[in-house]
């Protein structure tokens, strides 16, 4: 029991910090798009005005 506890705890963080990141990029993605769509949009806008 005490060799397999220590791979374990190894894998447990490794799924949880790979589950963190995933989780960081889809969410930075999103937001990014979504800044991105926005400023397009209000480009956009801007031309359609001027």
């Amino acid at each position: 029991m005490p060799q397999m506890s220590p791979m374990w705890w190894t894998t447990i963080f490794m799924v949880s910090i790979s589950t963190l990141l995933f989780l960081v990029m889809t969410m930075y993605f999103i937001y990014n798009n979504k800044m991105q769509e926005t400023k397009n949009f209000n480009n956009k806008n801007h031309y359609w005005k001027w």
